[in-house]
């Protein structure tokens, strides 16, 4: 796991649940900045994507660096990695508990294709990797 600020365009989403917040992401950031804010976890995703990056979760988190023009505080996995949430200093999210999968990369990255729309050979050649 690498600790990374990464302009939040380059990372590519997929359909997922936003939490709503009490207060908008975006009003927080701009009086406090990202001091108190978890950085969201992604991986990196290979050439000639879309994307740089793959969210895994923090929908919300992103779109507010893309309103407020800053940097997005990640955390970058690798393929396999084990993601632990409490001890990574993350949000609790709901895929958490399939994280430890072995195939929990090729899942958010099918998810990401999906709503991405992508060629279904890009789809291939990513679902295929180990």
């Amino acid at each position: 796991m690498e600790k990374i600020e990464v302009n939040p365009n380059e990372v590519g989403i997929w359909v997922g649940y936003i939490k709503p917040h009490k207060e908008p992401l975006e009003n927080i950031i701009k009086i406090e900045g990202w001091k108190n804010i978890p950085p969201v976890p992604i991986f990196r995703l290979p050439e000639g994507y879309n994307h740089k990056f793959v969210l895994i979760d923090g929908h919300a988190r992103r779109d507010a660096a893309i309103i407020t023009n800053s940097l997005l505080p990640c955390i970058l996995y690798a393929q396999g990695e084990l993601i632990n949430p409490a001890k990574d200093g993350l949000a609790s999210f709901g895929y958490q508990d399939r994280c430890s999968d072995s195939n929990f990369y090729q899942k958010i990255v099918a998810m990401y294709l999906v709503y991405e729309n992508a060629p279904l050979i890009k789809k291939s050649s990513i679902l295929n990797t180990s």
